[in-house]
């Protein structure tokens, strides 16, 4: 341990790493002693002596992790058959059914890589993607054919297009019954997945291939801020990663996995499906669903872990207020994708407390580019408000000054830059790594993440904001965006909120306005806002706070599950019905 006494060593957490206290030595022995195989053979191994026991969970269906190996090499017996190699690309646009577990591992089993895309993606980003890894097969889902792949089937650049349905899996009679006749028209290119993996199963015996260092999925960036980006993640990588959340999470109660986040995700392929598959869990697959069904299906599932966004455990908390039921099966409830308040943390954490579970929110914080969570809350840690835990000991972060790359000590606020086992190979269209990254003096690649944060000196990381969250006022006083939502959102009368800064007409600067939507709504918002506003004068620096208000109903939210600012900000200041705390100030700049 490198912190004696709260006494730092240098004074520089990269050095120190003080996070490691948490940790376990099994964690520890994982980041010093990387695995090296393909993630097929970490899941086998894994469950050599697990085969019994039950994999997936799939609307009725019960498959155990026999099943689910002999699923797996009958689809890499297919694929090494129709000519799958080494190194190709096989998309994969499918939402979480058994097939999309067969098809990934089978494709490792053979060094092909497995390219994932979200099947409620656009036709045209779906072809973009397909086309430009030269993909040999596409494989998709039937629900999607009709409103996105029959427009591009001509234009995929592979022979054929794999379909699978939701029957071929299922047991319930109502889903077989609904499925089962699927019609494959629009493209003499369809061909049916059960149809493929029978007509080329027994025609060849796929070779187990593992090649260090090499690309195992490719998986893609949310893109909400611009044009998502191909992340290319490693083998070593991803099972570091799966390690780490193991060691970290150590209950035996945790035994069954709510598999709600998406397996196309970084998130979701990494900590969703291979890190419970390597930790002998049975995955309950949950292929489409809506928002507001979530809280019902945890009450149907009662799974012991869960990882999903902080919007649905926010939903869950509210759904369930004053409502008798029992959570006391919740062990492990996790929160990633996005940040979340410390306001709704102490909700949601007392919700569970209220419906009888040990449980706290366990928060991680990662990126895309790391496939999965960098740091997360050790159950049973002294938690400080605003964290996100301690760095996984197969990290590594450093504080910069984001102008001259100079390492930050403790508590003071930098850019967060990030060394890692589990780092992305690259992107795959080439983006040049030193606009994204830097050296240390040492010759480490630390990347940047554009988040802005500190380290305790307890080793916890702190999230301040983004920095491309930060806004500037026309009178050039910079503003950040978090810390006005963690003040709004510690209000009772406040559900939800975000914070971005609306456009001028002319000149420069933006005007930070408050996006929020009220729990109860009988009053005058006028009324309302003067209160949030005086309350906000007392927590926050008087040019810092929030300058105008705006009522909605609700926020608005991409298909992950992530805030979409950019649907916010697309709005001038005088497009808005928004109530002004300093009209002077905003009139004065209108009017330029």
């Amino acid at each position: 341990m490198n912190l004696q006494n709260n006494i730092e060593l240098t004074g520089y957490p990269s050095i120190d790493k003080p996070w490691l206290k948490y940790y376990s030595e099994d964690a520890k022995y994982f980041a010093n002693h990387p695995v090296h195989c393909s993630l097929y053979q970490y899941i086998c191994s894994a469950n050599e002596n697990n085969l019994s026991a039950t994999a997936i969970e799939f609307l009725g269906a019960k498959i155990t992790y026999g099943e689910m190996f002999h699923h797996i090499d009958s689809v890499a017996n297919a694929f090494y058959a129709y000519g799958v190699r080494v190194g190709d690309f096989v998309t994969v646009c499918l939402p979480n059914v058994p097939e999309t577990v067969y098809i990934a591992y089978a494709l490792n089993k053979i060094g092909a890589v497995a390219n994932m895309i979200d099947p409620r993606t656009n036709s045209d980003r779906i072809l973009k993607h397909t086309n430009m890894v030269n993909s040999v097969l596409f494989i998709t889902i039937a629900d999607i054919c009709d409103q996105r792949i029959n427009c591009i089937a001509d234009k995929i650049c592979t022979k054929n297009i794999l379909v699978v349905s939701a029957a071929d899996s299922s047991t319930s009679p109502i889903v077989r019954l609904k499925y089962v006749f699927t019609k494959l028209d629009g493209s003499p290119k369809y061909m049916a997945f059960k149809e493929f993996v029978k007509k080329y199963q027994d025609q060849a015996i796929a070779e187990i291939s593992y090649i260090k260092d090499t690309t195992a999925v490719m998986v893609y960036t949310s893109g909400t801020t611009g044009s998502a980006k191909g992340v290319l993640l490693s083998n070593e990588g991803i099972i570091a990663s799966s390690l780490q959340l193991i060691s970290a999470l150590t209950s035996r109660e945790a035994i069954r996995f709510l598999a709600i986040i998406p397996f196309f995700s970084s998130y979701g392929f990494v900590d969703g499906m291979n890190a419970t598959l390597g930790n002998k869990m049975t995955i309950t697959l949950i292929p489409q669903y809506k928002p507001s069904h979530y809280t019902k299906l945890i009450l149907k599932h009662k799974p012991n872990v869960i990882i999903s966004v902080p919007k649905l455990w926010e939903d869950m908390a509210y759904t369930l207020k004053n409502k008798r039921v029992n959570l006391s099966y919740i062990v492990y409830p996790i929160s990633g994708g996005d940040k979340i308040t410390a306001a709704s943390v102490e909700t949601i954490n007392n919700c569970f407390f209220n419906h009888g579970s040990k449980a706290k929110l366990l928060i991680g914080y990662g990126l895309s580019e790391f496939g999965a969570a960098i740091s997360i809350t050790i159950p049973n840690m002294e938690f400080e408000t605003g964290s996100v835990g301690a760095i996984m000991p197969i990290a590594n972060i450093k504080i910069i000054n984001p102008k001259t790359n100079e390492e930050l000590s403790y508590e003071e606020n930098g850019e967060i830059c990030i060394n890692a086992q589990s780092m992305m190979l690259g992107y795959y269209d080439n983006v040049d790594m030193a606009k994204i990254s830097f050296k240390d003096i040492n010759g480490v690649l630390f990347y940047r993440t554009g988040d802005k944060g500190y380290v305790s000196k307890s080793g916890q990381l702190h999230i301040v904001d983004r920095y491309k969250r930060a806004m500037m006022r026309p009178d050039g006083h910079t503003v950040h965006a978090m810390p006005i939502e963690e003040v709004l959102m510690s209000r009772d009368m406040v559900r939800a909120c975000a914070v971005v800064g609306l456009k001028l007409r002319q000149g420069s600067g933006v005007i930070p306005t408050a996006f929020i939507v009220l729990n109860e709504f009988n009053g005058d918002f006028k009324n309302i806002v003067a209160e949030l506003d005086l309350y906000s004068k007392q927590k926050l620096p008087d040019r810092d706070r929030a300058i105008a208000y705006v009522a909605i109903e609700k926020i608005p939210y991409t298909s992950n599950g992530k805030v979409n600012y950019s649907e916010l900000e697309r709005f001038y200041i005088d497009e808005v019905n928004a109530v002004i705390t300093d009209f002077t100030f905003v009139k004065r700049n209108l009017t330029k």
